[in-house]
């Protein structure tokens, strides 16, 4: 996880801005960089996939001040849980992350029709 600090710091502060492009760049370099240094290949390939709708998404669906927390604390969250190597407490709140940023989309979609 090198360079990790400087991605983190980004990631953080654009998500405390607010800052729905910065968040969005920040976030697909923050999972990126996970899925990188864990060598996980098939979570590699669906990012990579999925990254143009994955932009789209976080730059046209609007999403409450909450939303912003939440992920700001997941990430805090699982950066804690790689530090401890605590591989167990970063695969329940990866699924928890994954679990919420659904729920949040399908719930801004339905919002916006």
């Amino acid at each position: 996880f090198e360079g990790r600090n400087v991605l983190f710091v980004a990631d953080d502060a654009a998500t405390l801005a607010r800052d729905r492009l910065a968040t969005s760049a920040a976030n697909y370099e923050f999972h990126h960089l996970i899925n990188v240094g864990a060598g996980n290949e098939d979570a590699q390939i669906l990012v990579e996939r999925n990254y143009d709708l994955n932009r789209s998404l976080h730059r046209s669906v609007p999403t409450g001040d909450e939303d912003y927390d939440r992920v700001r604390i997941e990430h805090q969250l699982l950066i804690e849980a790689f530090h401890r190597r605590d591989c167990d407490a970063a695969a329940q709140i990866s699924a928890k992350h994954i679990r919420g940023t659904i729920q949040v989309l399908l719930e801004n979609l339905d919002a916006h029709r």
